[in-house]
């Protein structure tokens, strides 16, 4: 992508591009809530990298009906890779990202769109809130989307937020400029993609009149697995990873006072020690985070959240020190993918 011919445009079309991979529930609810916006988008791209749920039958079967969505299919694509293919087939002269285990309200696009459309803004970022996942749990309704991004998510965006995933929107000629997005990032190529734009002097803008709703989890393998593929790209899209990253020199400390547990047992307090702090103190502060947020279900069980809210801590700091050991690993074993980060925030 990086080497394709720029040619820059400029129109107030509009394209909605949509990476994909196993979102079969609830794909459609998506696709028709972005048909009902008002006004429409003049395109729908959905890039499919490799569902296996029947997600491409369900995109091929609504572009049949509906001629503004476009299928793609394009197994094995990383996100950066899927938007691209995406955003290369339109004419449209407005990007917008959404993903496609989110849902929109019926003013998202229009309210996500109208700074570019008055020229206020090159790149505007919307509102996000955790999609409610209301459980029965011990005869208790929690919300788990709520508890969840509690401890995933520590802030909601806000006016000091750039985002680069799902509900932004931004001119093409800036993904013109950039080169397209990172291609070779599993993870975290929203962020490299954001800092480029932010080093050329974007005009950025947020606004919290157009809101989607962001799947969170839905179970706690898919937490497990987000932690440690965020976990991972932390490292692999930092410069000074070494020095920068806090959780890494915990990591580093924990580490140091393991094998020094050889020689005296109190290195091994030490180590359980830290662990304990670390994640009580997480605990604390996700459960505090809940409260603050709005919620409805669930707040007739604090001890029942509580309880909840700790389980998920503890099975995010295993994903976290999965994911850095991966991170470290990749960056020793694989040098190029630096260099590579290097060039395209440089060109």
């Amino acid at each position: 992508m990086n080497d394709a011919k720029i040619t820059i445009t400029e129109n107030n079309n509009t394209c909605v591009v949509i990476p994909l991979k196993n979102e079969a529930q609830g794909l459609e609810k998506l696709i028709m809530g972005i048909l009902d916006q008002n006004p429409q988008p003049d395109e729908v791209v959905a890039v499919d990298t490799g569902s296996t749920d029947g997600t491409f039958q369900i995109l091929q079967k609504l572009s049949k009906v509906h001629s503004q969505i476009r299928v793609i299919s394009s197994p094995g694509a990383l996100p950066g890779d899927a938007r691209n293919r995406g955003i290369s087939v339109t004419a449209a002269g407005i990007i917008v990202q959404i993903d496609g285990s989110c849902t929109i309200t019926e003013s998202w696009l229009k309210e996500l769109t109208q700074p570019l459309v008055e020229g206020n803004a090159d790149y505007v970022t919307g509102r996000i809130l955790p999609m409610p996942e209301v459980r029965s749990i011990l005869g208790r309704a929690v919300d788990m989307g709520n508890v969840f991004s509690a401890s995933i998510n520590p802030v909601l965006r806000n006016s000091d937020t750039i985002a680069g995933g799902a509900s932004v929107a931004y001119r093409k000629k800036l993904w013109e400029l950039a080169g397209g997005q990172p291609e070779w990032l599993r993870n975290g190529e929203d962020v490299v993609f954001v800092k480029k734009l932010i080093a050329s002097g974007i005009t950025p803008v947020y606004t919290d009149k157009s809101l989607a709703f962001w799947q969170v989890g839905p179970c706690i393998s898919d937490l497990f697995m987000r932690e440690t593929r965020y976990s991972e790209s932390s490292l692999l899209i930092s410069k000074r990873w070494l020095v920068e990253n806090a959780a890494l020199n915990k990591l580093f400390l924990m580490i140091f006072f393991l094998l020094l547990s050889f020689f005296s047992r109190l290195f091994l307090i030490l180590f359980f020690t830290m662990i304990f702090a670390i994640i009580a103190k997480r605990t604390v502060q996700s459960i505090d985070r809940y409260y603050k947020r709005k919620h409805e279900p669930g707040s007739n069980s604090p001890v029942l959240v509580r309880l909840i809210i700790l389980y998920t801590e503890i099975v995010l700091f295993a994903a976290q020190q999965v994911g850095l050991v991966r991170g470290i690993w990749d960056r020793i074993s694989n040098k190029s993918k630096a260099s590579t980060l290097e060039h395209y925030l440089q060109v």
